[in-house]
């Protein structure tokens, strides 16, 4: 059988199954079939029409999205020596060029001509199979299972928001937004030696799940009465670190209020309006502003700390589906009509 099913959205809020060719995989390239594929916030964006490339024209439907999964090789190019038929894999979701000054440099998530797969330029994992080069490709050793190889790409997403911070060694961190991203945030926070470690979100479903990995304190305080709380926490000292995990445009000026002088904000969420914010208290306080796409040069390195236990992440699933069954598991986790963490489509044999 030559062909494969695929999940399309088609246009906002449609979502839907067509064939297409499995791809033959060429040169470098990997054909990898589906395992597993979570589905993440950026995702619903795509699929509502709300994520900022459908309106700047770089988006375009019908798209296959899906950007965290894992697999089995199937088949590779005559120009492929790390991987073989069987092998267990996980892949990037941002693929450089390899030539440009970014990529040279590692950072392929900013190259001016990657694809983003599942996104702009490159079909995603919400299918049977999917091609990419060998250079996007990762190994997943014997102690990772296929759901947790899922996970690796939102770990990496973490890892690169907080790598790129001074030491976080005796720090306070306080994270807004304890989806999926937030909740590995907090994690990762705390295997590089954060102090106390404070999540904000108004889930009382992800309040619980953060009490029991990675959080020091939860709250789902707002404003003054967060700052107060910040307060008695850090014992007067405030928060070092702020990682605004939620996209929501009001936490970005929330977070400038109540970073300490000298601090670091780590901006992860997308936003899906522009973002107003009092400039002058950002300049006055000295605070350093990180913007984060993706990651980079850190996949190899969640996948060790899965690996080791580190970073527990299989816990996150809150939900499975099968693929046959994806328009109901990307409805139910867009319309939150059941409590949920991380929703995960099964694909069959």
């Amino acid at each position: 059988m030559n062909k494969m099913k695929v999940a399309e959205i088609v246009s906002p809020m449609a979502i839907g199954f067509a064939e297409r060719e499995i791809p033959v995989p060429e040169g470098d390239q990997v054909l990898v079939k589906i395992s597993y594929a979570g589905i993440c916030g950026t995702d619903l964006k795509i699929f509502d029409g709300s994520i900022p490339y459908y309106k700047q024209g770089l988006l375009k439907y019908p798209m296959i999205p899906g950007h965290e999964w894992s697999g089995v090789v199937s088949a590779v190019g005559d120009q492929v020596l790390g991987f073989s038929p069987g092998d267990r894999v996980t892949g990037e979701c941002h693929i450089g060029c390899g030539k440009c000054n970014e990529c040279l440099n590692g950072r392929t998530n900013i190259c001016q001509r990657r694809v983003r797969v599942g996104i702009i330029g490159q079909d995603g994992g919400f299918a049977q199979y999917i091609l990419l080069p060998e250079r996007a490709i990762h190994s997943l050793p014997e102690g990772v299972t296929d759901k947790e190889g899922a996970l690796v790409e939102p770990l990496t997403v973490a890892l690169h928001a907080l790598d790129k911070l001074d030491t976080l060694a005796g720090s306070n961190v306080l994270v807004f937004g304890l989806g999926p991203i937030g909740l590995l945030v907090c994690q990762v926070a705390n295997v590089l030696g954060a102090a106390k470690v404070i999540g904000v979100d108004i889930d009382e479903g992800r309040i619980a799940f953060a009490r029991r990995y990675g959080c020091d304190f939860v709250t789902s305080s707002t404003k003054e009465a967060l700052r107060h709380e910040i307060e008695e926490i850090t014992l007067g000292h405030g928060v070092d670190v702020i990682v605004e995990a939620a996209g929501v445009s009001s936490l970005f000026g929330q977070a400038i209020e109540l970073i300490r002088p000298g601090g670091q904000i780590s901006l992860v969420g997308l936003y899906s309006a522009n973002v107003q914010c009092d400039a002058n208290q950002l300049i006055s306080k000295d605070v350093r502003l990180h913007g984060n796409m993706a990651s980079a040069r850190v996949w190899d390195r969640a996948i060790r700390l899965i690996e080791s236990k580190k970073i527990i992440v299989q816990p996150l699933i809150t939900q499975e589906f099968l693929f046959q069954d994806i328009k109901k598991a990307m409805e139910t986790a867009y319309d939150k009509s059941e409590p949920s963490i991380k929703i995960m489509i099964k694909f069959g044999e």
